[in-house]
């Protein structure tokens, strides 16, 4: 009898020391299924609900390592930053005030790193805007004022604009038709 209660107190001692599955309580981790989220490329941090009444809108992050790659999707705006464009690790963020807007506020992270040797691309999915006229669009930065990007495609099949730039600012989808003198205006 006492060699039975010595092999059940070994058993249960066994089990408390390694546990029989996980504790239904404890907090699970996280971990990343994203196959940019990998060394030397971008991770993106999850997206937020849609934002209700006054909230600030969709948030978006990406860290990006020295010479490093990354891709960033916040709403219809995507940012693509290619291998060996900068030399600085930079954190770069992307908020939508409003899931409709056709605008994006994007920082950089230090500001010194906001410079780009290879173009970095940002494209905006027009998909939801059923009545705009694709090939009268364009993205537009702001610079003291909107100015129309300078490398732009505008992709009428796909419902998409992709412009490419060394620096990263504000950004819109705007008419074409509202450039003056080299300066978009609202």
């Amino acid at each position: 009898m006492r060699n039975l209660n010595l092999s059940v107190a070994v058993l249960i001692g066994a089990l408390a020391l390694t546990g029989c599955g996980r504790n239904p309580v404890a907090p699970q981790a996280d971990i990343p299924t994203d196959p940019s989220a990998t060394l030397g490329r971008g991770i993106q941090n999850n997206e937020p609900e849609a934002p209700q009444g006054g909230e600030a809108g969709a948030v978006g992050t990406i860290h990006v390592e020295s010479m490093g790659a990354g891709v960033l999707t916040v709403g219809r705006w995507t940012l693509t930053i290619h291998k060996n464009s900068h030399i600085d690790p930079a954190s770069i963020s992307m908020t939508i005030r409003d899931p409709q807007s056709m605008e994006v506020e994007i920082s950089v992270t230090p500001a010194s790193a906001n410079v780009f040797q290879v173009p970095v691309e940002l494209v905006a999915n027009c998909t939801d805007q059923t009545n705009m006229v694709m090939n009268d669009q364009a993205i537009f930065f702001w610079n003291e004022a909107w100015e129309p990007a300078t490398d732009l495609t505008v992709q009428a099949g796909s419902m998409s604009i992709k412009a490419k730039a060394n620096a990263l600012a504000n950004a819109r989808v705007d008419g074409a038709a509202t450039i003056v003198n080299g300066h978009g205006r609202r």
